[in-house]
């Protein structure tokens, strides 16, 4: 499958432009780690909807046509045994419009005669030939007569100029069906064979899952360090020197949380559609952040979230453990002494 990248155009800021044109290798680092990043999120999102689709295939789309292939074959497995009746006699005879004929070259004049009159795309009942009803239309493709064969399953068979043809060609269909069943058993294998290479491939992780936390760490560092809230350090700007001084409140507590975790840690935003659950690392007056795995965790803004607020003044900042469901709705239990208490991501 073919795929298309769409980058967004990258906006600099005032302070960005100056830091990049005073040659700040941070500045040019986190541009390229800006444009990397982006990369790994859209091949991401790319393998997630992969997956996605592949699930959806497993629970409808393969049981589905599965079935429908098993049952196709098995009626053609009974037109099979009704065809092998009649299979290498000369001509058994067949009734067109309720007239028995028992010689070939008379009941194909008149199946010819009746057959090239037909102007309608609407099946015309025909009479019968070895034991399978024949009904007549107008094909929808080539506008031609096609006569069909039905016993349980139907055999549709295009009529030409040649009237003793034309009866060839209906033994031919007939005569045909152990081929059609083969063909059926090659399409249940590689049914078969999709459905066990789209197991294996939903198990299949995103490649490239550490390479993207290790660039988000870094990217979460050069903000930390650079300050991309317009507080760039400048010589000229020391108001924006004194403000660099004061530690951001948010950034500070991501990076104290992530020397907590350690290793390739990051620290993401919390979403209301998520569940989570685990130990609160950091509180601040605005922010809050709780370990949801060994080696992640998430960050809350109080502001937005009183009820997290109110928990945390009446628990106090110890041993305080957070759940939430999946519409943000959030409990509190504290700890006991002592007791280690893992946390888990959903």
């Amino acid at each position: 499958m073919r795929s298309c990248e769409d980058i967004d155009e990258s906006v600099l800021s005032y302070a960005e432009v100056k830091a990049l044109a005073a040659g700040n290798p941070e500045i040019r680092e986190k541009m390229t780690l800006d444009v990397e990043v982006a990369k790994l999120k859209m091949a991401k999102s790319s393998h997630r909807n992969n997956i996605y689709s592949l699930q959806d295939k497993l629970n409808k789309h393969y049981p589905t046509s599965i079935k429908l292939v098993e049952s196709s074959m098995e009626r053609l497995r009974q037109d099979e045994v009704l065809a092998a009746k009649t299979k290498g006699e000369e001509f058994p005879g067949m009734e067109i419009m309720g007239k028995r004929y028992f010689k070939r070259d008379t009941a194909a004049e008149a199946l010819h005669k009746l057959c090239k009159g037909i102007a309608s795309f609407i099946p015309t009942d025909l009479g019968e030939y070895r034991g399978f009803d024949m009904s007549v239309r107008l094909s929808d493709i080539y506008k031609m007569p096609e006569v069909t064969l039905k016993g349980i399953f139907s055999h549709s068979v295009s009529l030409g100029d040649s009237p003793s043809g034309n009866i060839t060609r209906l033994n031919n269909a007939l005569d045909k069906i152990p081929e059609r069943i083969e063909a059926q058993k090659e399409r249940i294998e590689s049914l078969r064979k999709q459905v066990k290479d789209a197991q294996e491939e939903v198990l299949r992780p995103f490649q490239k899952e550490d390479e993207l936390n290790i660039k988000l760490s870094r990217l979460q560092e050069l903000d930390i360090s650079l300050n991309m809230d317009g507080k760039i350090r400048s010589e000229e700007q020391p108001e924006a020197v004194a403000a660099k001084s004061v530690p951001d409140e948010r950034n500070y507590l991501i990076d104290s949380a992530k020397r907590k975790l350690g290793g390739n840690s990051f620290v993401m935003d919390a979403q209301k559609s998520r569940i989570y659950s685990g130990d609160v690392l950091e509180i601040g007056e605005k922010y809050a952040v709780q370990k949801i795995s060994h080696s992640q965790g998430i960050i809350h803004n109080l502001n937005n979230n009183p009820e997290l607020l109110e928990m945390i003044r009446a628990h106090g900042k110890d041993n305080l453990c957070v759940t939430y469901d999946n519409i943000g709705k959030c409990s509190v239990a504290q700890k006991e002494s002592g007791q280690e208490q893992e946390a888990v991501s959903y």
